[in-house]
């Protein structure tokens, strides 16, 4: 019950931010290109400032001594969604003849498989219930997800245009403000450059990475605003999506975390991590850089609807399991 209400709680402030960004969109009260611009400054301000703020306070040499474990099984684990993203797309939107616009959604397929929204609701859970020990463990669990979760975004959520290749791809995904800010965060904060900073600096970046879920969640608002309800709600394969990520998925990691004997700490964090819904980055990169948007509002519509049922009920089957 502990985990319902934690999920419920996040769930409710969630839709809150998404309800007055649809009715926002809605009663015409902002531009129509509300979203977009919102979007913009997520991508070059609050995200960037949220990855260097974040990486630059816990990464030090000590706690990569003493923690390097619960890294090297976030990055295994995170291998198998990252594999069965780069194959279920293909199924699930076939691929008659050369078409980017469904190149592109089955890319969006790709990044709602490989990661989930670990950081809002898995973050909330963690402090929520366990508090802040475990969620120092918990950022180091998902040190990789981050990674992932800027890489693969910017790759795959930003429309590709005829002759983008590989490596342009790979450059624009390097080069972009979150990643760079990541890299230099981690750098800094091995460095122990943290100490030196101004701290009128340390409270700007504070600041502005508060802003990143308020923010991100009145975009998913804005943009669903821009659809009818019942055509999000009635597409298919937005609930299969869900399934895999909420159910499918996190169960195969747990199974394999139980078979294994390892402690309950690592199944907590591997449930939160994993089972957590699709992430708003479906909405938020494909948003700010003009692509198309309905996908991920559909799937982040269901799945975070579902996940106030789906994180309980995995908690209650296999925590008895554990040893």
């Amino acid at each position: 019950m502990l985990i319902f209400n934690a999920t419920l709680n996040q769930l409710l402030m969630i839709l809150s931010l998404v309800l007055a960004g649809f009715v926002l969109r809605k009663a015409k009260l902002v531009p129509d290109n509300s979203h977009v611009i919102l979007s913009k400054l997520e991508t070059l301000v609050f995200l960037p400032a949220l990855n260097f703020a974040t990486q630059i306070k816990q990464c030090n040499p000590t706690t990569f001594k003493e923690n390097s474990s619960l890294i090297l099984f976030g990055a295994l684990f995170l291998l198998i969604p990252i594999i069965l993203a780069l194959t279920l797309p293909y199924a699930i939107v076939k691929r008659k003849k050369r078409d980017l616009t469904e190149d592109y959604r089955r890319n969006i397929y790709k990044y709602a498989i490989a990661v989930s929204n670990y950081g809002f609701v898995g973050n909330f859970v963690i402090l929520g219930i366990w508090g802040e020990e475990l969620f120092f463990k918990y950022t180091l669990f998902t040190f990789s997800f981050n990674i992932a979760c800027y890489a693969l975004g910017l790759y795959l959520l930003i429309p590709r245009k005829e002759g983008d290749g590989f490596f342009k791809c790979i450059k624009r995904a390097l080069l972009s403000p979150p990643l760079i800010a990541m890299i230099l965060g981690i750098v800094f904060g091995l460095c122990g450059v943290s100490k030196y900073l101004p701290s009128f600096l340390l409270t700007a970046l504070d600041n502005a990475s508060s802003c990143m879920g308020p923010i991100a969640m009145l975009i998913t608002g804005l943009v669903i605003g821009t659809y009818d309800i019942k055509s999000l709600l009635l597409d298919k394969r937005s609930y299969l999506m869900a399934f895999l990520r909420l159910v499918a998925i996190p169960s195969t990691i747990l199974t394999i975390i139980i078979l294994l004997g390892a402690p309950e700490e690592l199944f907590i964090l591997a449930l939160v991590g994993f089972a957590s819904p699709i992430g708003l980055n479906t909405i938020v990169f494909p948003a700010a850089y003009g692509g198309d948007t309905r996908p991920g509002a559909s799937m982040v519509m269901i799945s975070q609807i579902l996940s106030v049922i789906t994180i309980p009920l995995l908690y209650l089957i296999f925590s008895s399991l554990v040893k």
